[in-house]
């Protein structure tokens, strides 16, 4: 970033098996709304299809910014 200090968004979760996380930079969050993000992140095939897809969906949209996409799936 551009500023000296951040002031992280922070929560404590308990995963479970079938929760689906998403940690994304604004370069796709800018371009594509959270609906969006959510039903991509659980239709597709894989978190590698889901990744492509959405970096995909930010860059039609513009994508002038970073767009970083990790998809984690819980599965025990």
């Amino acid at each position: 970033g551009v500023r000296r200090s951040v002031e992280p968004d922070l929560a404590e979760l308990t995963p479970a098996a079938g929760d689906t996380f998403v940690l994304c930079s604004d370069g796709l969050t800018g371009h594509v709304r959270d609906s969006e993000i959510a039903e991509i992140a659980v239709g597709a095939a894989d978190p590698d299809s889901a990744c492509e897809q959405l970096i995909s969906l930010a860059n039609e949209r513009g994508g002038e910014d970073n767009i970083t996409v990790l998809l984690v799936s819980c599965t025990a």
